[in-house]
């Protein structure tokens, strides 16, 4: 036993050493590393700043400018103005406050652009509601979209700017409400009997409608690849119904004469990828 204890303890340093060894290895691995990477960074800067790799991206650039496309995901929210006056001046007679012109609007959609030729496609532009008031009475009007397309062609051949005039069609929904809390019977036997009076309305009018104006997007983000893209884009224009709206309530159309979105400024984004 004493034999096997002293030939460990001879054989104890050879093992500290082989254990060092891979240590030293590992550091020299690391420096090594280190080194490759910054020649890498090096190569790729010296790369960059010739006048060869300058004169390919400007081709390059100058090729996409030409035909360039993409599609994007649109996110938006719209200004929209409207003439109310028409029925301002009726509903006031009755006591009710004016409907204020200005109302907001928000839709979600798709856009491409391939070559100078612009497109627009919004699922929906949903509008909120306008309101007039008297004591515990409301009207409310409020004006949506759906499956809005617009078509536009560019007049600058740019990759960071797009300034272009659009005209489309869309699906246009107006709603106009009428509320006032119902009388009830306290007296009730039944429930034929529950609501004495109830006088709250509410009706659409839904038609085909236009879109004509002008809109400018500018390229705000880009990743390293330029591939993908992030567009702010605003517009300028109208989006009208080709006749006056008319609201179906218990049998009569009713038409207030009211010319919703005669103007509207849109504002938002572009998450676009290139072709």
């Amino acid at each position: 036993m004493k034999k096997i204890i002293l030939f460990s303890l001879l054989l104890l340093p050879f093992f500290t050493m082989a254990q060092k060894v891979p240590e030293s290895k590992r550091t020299s691995l690391i420096i090594y590393e280190r080194q490759l990477s910054a020649l890498r960074i090096h190569a790729y800067d010296s790369l960059v700043g010739t006048e060869q790799y300058k004169k390919l991206v400007k081709k390059i650039d100058s090729l996409r400018s030409k035909g360039h496309g993409y599609i994007a995901f649109s996110l938006f929210g719209d200004m929209l103005h409207s003439d109310y006056s028409n029925l301002n001046n009726s509903i006031t007679q009755s006591g009710f406050t004016k409907l204020n012109p200005f109302s907001s609007r928000f839709g979600i959609g798709i856009s491409s652009q391939k070559k100078r030729r612009m497109f627009d496609f919004y699922f929906a532009v949903i509008g909120l509601n306008n309101n007039a008031t008297k004591e515990n009475e409301s009207i409310k009007v409020s004006l949506s979209s759906l499956l809005e397309f617009d078509w536009g062609y560019d007049f600058i051949k740019s990759l960071k700017v797009n300034l272009y005039p659009y005209l489309g069609f869309s699906l246009r929904n107006s709603s106009l409400e009428y509320s006032k809390p119902s009388d009830f019977n306290p007296n009730y036997t039944n429930i034929s009997n529950i609501v004495l009076n109830n006088r709250s309305v509410f009706a659409t009018s839904t038609t085909l409608a236009y879109q004509a104006g002008v809109a400018l997007d500018v390229l705000i983000d880009q990743d390293k690849n330029k591939r993908n893209n992030t567009f702010l884009f605003a517009k300028f224009g109208t989006t009208r119904a080709f006749n006056y709206d008319e609201y179906d309530i218990g049998g009569n159309l009713y038409k207030p004469k009211i010319l919703q979105g005669d103007w509207l400024i849109t504002l938002g984004f572009k998450f676009a990828s290139w072709d």
